[in-house]
């Protein structure tokens, strides 16, 4: 049979061949003999990859001519990398999760110290000062901080762990604090008063913003 007779063939008979076939998940780079009744498309869904992905894995300038008798190449792009992946994305939410977890840890650490209007160290800290510096972060003003994310206005009450708590407007706050995650906030009020913790029952939020 000619080498075009065989493109064609194994061209228009894929459907056929795809239903055949199954579907089987490439464990590694797999070579595999292309048969009669063959396309690119019924082999990417029998090894869970793309067609895109065979092509390129193969050199093929068109994915509409492969022929019976060609050996392609299977690349691996399945299980191993979607587990790496999930694995980033867990370590990603566990530093995240420490992260906040260090942020709070750092300004329950300062209870107790005395209000400093334009304070950011720990001397003495505003509302904004005591967020910039416990997150380490350059936003150094209620305005900046807003910023940092949506604003949630639903059950600011039950703001999660480590979120920041605004009062006053979404585009001018007067105030923030930092979620405990219970219904309480840990800020510095102001003067005349040190940093303390305090029930949201008694000094609701507007709207809060969740840190990563």
């Amino acid at each position: 049979m000619k080498s075009t007779t065989k493109k064609i063939l194994a061209s228009s008979l894929g459907v056929a061949g795809a239903m055949a076939m199954g579907t089987v998940t490439a464990k590694a780079d797999t070579t595999v003999t292309v048969s009669a009744g063959d396309n690119l498309n019924g082999i990417a869904q029998k090894y869970n990859v793309s067609a895109d992905d065979i092509a390129t894995a193969n050199h093929l300038q068109n994915k509409e001519l492969i022929f019976a008798g060609q050996k392609l190449t299977i690349p691996t792009k399945d299980k191993n990398d979607a587990s790496a992946n999930n694995e980033v994305k867990k370590d990603q939410t566990n530093k995240s999760s420490q992260s906040l977890q260090d942020s709070v840890n750092k300004a329950m650490s300062y209870l107790g110290t005395p209000y400093v209007w334009g304070g950011n160290k720990p001397g003495g800290f505003d509302c904004s000062g005591l967020v910039q510096y416990c997150y380490g972060i350059p936003q150094r003003t209620t305005y900046e901080q807003q910023a940092l994310g949506p604003h949630i206005h639903d059950n600011v009450l039950n703001a999660p762990y480590g979120a920041l708590v605004f009062y006053g407007s979404d585009d001018a706050p007067y105030h923030v604090a930092i979620s405990l995650g219970d219904g309480r906030i840990i800020q510095a009020p102001n003067e005349n008063e040190t940093v303390k913790i305090t029930d949201q029952q008694y000094f609701p939020g507007n709207y809060y913003v969740v840190m990563h």
